[in-house]
C-alpha cells in the first residue's frame, strides 16, 4: 500500500510540475551564496544514460561546485552572486565500485569533481563478502535480492584514484553502523577512526563526515559533538537548501534515484520537496542549538 501511494504521488508530482516550477522560482528567492547537495549511490551501468541526463541538466539549469567552493561559501571566504541559480555539489554515499567508472568516464567528461563517502572499514574487504557487507550494513538486512556482479565496493587503489584525479573522499563512519545505537566507545571509534585512517592511508586531509543513514533519528546531539572535533563538515540526508556561513555541521542534502521519471527529478532538485524534511531539519538544527 505505501508502495502504491508513493506511486500515486510521483505521478501527480510529475503531471503538475510545469506549474509548480513556475511559481515556485517566482516565489522562492534564494539567498546570495546558497547552494544544494544532491547524494547519490551506487551508478550502474544500466542506469549510465540517466545519469548523463541528470548532469546535463543540473550543469544547464543550475551550475556544479567542486567541493573547494561548497567550502568557501561554508566558511564565508566566498559568497558569489549565482544569478538566481542555485548550483550543485555533487556526492556518492557507501563506496560503491561503480563510482569509479563514473569517475573516470562521466564526470571526467564534464570536468566535475565531488565528495565520495566511504566506509574504511569495508576498503580491505574480500570480493566474496561485498555482498554481505552491502546488504547487512547498508540495507541492515532489510533487503532481499542479489546484486550483479558491478555492484560490490571500493578497494583503497580505487580511493587513490579518485584522490589523484581531484576528487575529494569523505568518511562514511568506519563500518557504517547506525550511530544512535552505539554506546560512548564504538561511537567515538565510528566517528573519528576513519578520518585517521583515510588520512594516513591517501595522504590528504579528510575533513567531510556524512553520518550512515542520514535520516533525524540517525544523529544525535553526541555523535554530532563528536564529529565537530573531527570534522568541518557534516552531510545528513534530509531535504534542503544550505546558506553560507551556517549548517556546516549539519547540511541537507537531496536525494534521488535514476530510474524516477526525469519530471520527478526535476522537483527533487527544484527544492519543492523541501517542506517534506522541514520539521527534520529544525530538529537538526536543535540538536546543536539547543
Amino acid at each position: 500500500m505505501h508502495a502504491k501511494l508513493n506511486q500515486i504521488a510521483r505521478f501527480c508530482c510529475v503531471k503538475l510540475w510545469p506549474l509548480v516550477s513556475f511559481f515556485h522560482k517566482l516565489l522562492i528567492q534564494p539567498e546570495p551564496g546558497a547552494f544544494r547537495i544532491l547524494m547519490l549511490h551506487d551508478v550502474p551501468e544500466s542506469k549510465a544514460a540517466n545519469f548523463h541526463r541528470l548532469l546535463q541538466y543540473l550543469l544547464e539549469d543550475y551550475g556544479i561546485l567542486t567541493p573547494q567552493e561548497a567550502e568557501a561559501r561554508l566558511t564565508g571566504e566566498s559568497v558569489p552572486l549565482d544569478r538566481g541559480r542555485v548550483p550543485y555539489l555533487l556526492t556518492f554515499d557507501d563506496g560503491f565500485k561503480s563510482n569509479i567508472a563514473v569517475a573516470r568516464e562521466v564526470l571526467e567528461h564534464y570536468g566535475i569533481k565531488s565528495i565520495f563517502f566511504v566506509c574504511p572499514g569495508f576498503l580491505d574487504l574480500p570480493r566474496e563478502r561485498h555482498e554481505e557487507v552491502i546488504v547487512d550494513s547498508f540495507y541492515e538486512g532489510k533487503i532481499d535480492e542479489s546484486f550483479p556482479e558491478e555492484r560490490r565496493l571500493m578497494s583503497w587503489d580505487d580511493c587513490q584514484l579518485l584522490v589523484q584525479s581531484g576528487h575529494t573522499i569523505g568518511a562514511h563512519s568506519l563500518s557504517h553502523r547506525r550511530l544512535t545505537g552505539l554506546d560512548g566507545a564504538d561511537r567515538f571509534r565510528e566517528i573519528v577512526a576513519p578520518g585517521q585512517i583515510l588520512e594516513s592511508r591517501l595522504g590528504v586531509p579528510v575533513k567531510w563526515f556524512a553520518y550512515p543513514f542520514g535520516g533525524i533519528d540517525g544523529i544525535d546531539a553526541p555523535s554530532l559533538e563528536i564529529i565537530g572535533s573531527r570534522y568541518s563538515f557534516c552531510c545528513s540526508g534530509l531535504r534542503g537548501i544550505n546558506l553560507p556561513k551556517k549548517r556546516a555541521l549539519k547540511l541537507l542534502r537531496e536525494q534521488l534515484l535514476l530510474d524516477m521519471p526525469f519530471e520527478y527529478q526535476q522537483l527533487i532538485l527544484s527544492g519543492a520537496l523541501d517542506f517534506y524534511h522541514y520539521t527534520r531539519a529544525k530538529r537538526l538544527d536543535r540538536l546543536i542549538n539547543g
